[in-house]
C-alpha cells in the first residue's frame, strides 16, 4: 500500500517540458495529482499559471499506476490545449470551456445545424465468400 510520501516520491521523478506535477489531498485525505504550467491565457493574453484538472489517486495503486495517471493527465492537458487553439473561421469551435448547458440548449432548440452525409450514392464493397 502506498503512502502519501511514496506517491510524492514517485511523482517527483516525472517530468514533461517545464510543467509541474503537484500531489495534494482532498479534505477527506484522498490523494490527487495536478499539472501546473506557465502559459499565456487564451483570452487575456497574459502569462499566468495554468491549472489542469485534478486526477484522483489511490493508496492502493502500484507505482506504475501513479506514473500512468500522470501520463494520462499530460495527454488530457495537451488535448485541452489543442481544443483551445484550434480555430475554424477564427472561432474556437472545440473550445473545452464552452458552457455545456448553453450548448445543450442550442442543440435542443435546433439553433445548431447537424451535417449529414448523402449515403444514397454510397455503394459498399462487400466481398462474398
Amino acid at each position: 500500500m502506498l503512502t502519501l510520501e511514496r506517491i510524492k516520491e514517485i511523482v517527483s521523478q516525472i517530468s514533461f517540458n517545464d510543467w509541474m506535477f503537484v500531489v495534494g489531498t482532498y479534505q477527506e485525505g484522498t490523494p490527487y495529482i495536478q499539472i501546473l504550467f506557465k502559459d499565456k491565457d487564451r483570452i487575456s493574453g497574459e502569462e499566468e499559471i495554468q491549472r489542469c484538472r485534478k486526477w484522483i489517486l489511490s493508496f492502493h495503486m502500484v507505482d506504475s499506476e501513479v506514473v500512468r495517471t500522470a501520463y494520462k493527465a499530460v495527454e488530457a492537458a495537451m488535448l485541452h490545449e489543442v481544443q483551445e487553439a484550434f480555430k475554424y473561421k477564427n472561432a474556437r469551435i472545440f473550445n473545452p470551456h464552452i458552457d455545456l448547458e448553453e450548448l445543450a440548449d442550442a442543440i435542443n432548440a435546433k439553433a445548431v445545424g447537424i451535417s449529414l452525409r448523402d449515403e444514397s450514392a454510397y455503394q459498399p464493397r462487400i466481398k462474398e465468400v
